[in-house]
């Protein structure tokens, strides 16, 4: 069967956000239980972070400045369960909260 799966297709188009053409990628240091981090060194000297929470059932909050985001505001994208979609939106501030999915099927 050739069924593509959603989340599979979700975490491939979440990750091109992160891994265009020629950056380099890497893993970040994340002290928060069950949030995995990664990087990029993006052309024209942009740097990207992608979160990843591993507990379906909780969000957590994970610091911006131990990411290395030193800007005051960035672009997010985060998938959102209940449209089946990926958004950007725009967060500011010293923290970012890295929810958790109740469903991605």
């Amino acid at each position: 069967m050739n069924t593509p799966y959603r989340a599979l297709l979700t975490g491939y188009a979440l990750a091109s956000k992160l891994a265009v053409r020629g950056p380099r990628v890497g893993t970040l240091a994340v002290s928060t239980p069950n949030i995995y981090g990664y990087y990029s060194d993006l052309p024209g000297a942009s740097y990207a972070v992608m979160l990843v929470n591993a507990d379906p059932a909780n969000s957590y909050t994970v610091s911006t400045s131990s990411l290395g985001i030193t800007s005051p505001s960035e672009t997010e994208y985060t998938y959102d369960s209940a449209t089946r979609t990926i958004v950007s939106g725009t967060f500011s501030g010293s923290s970012v909260s890295v929810r958790g999915l109740r469903s991605c099927s």
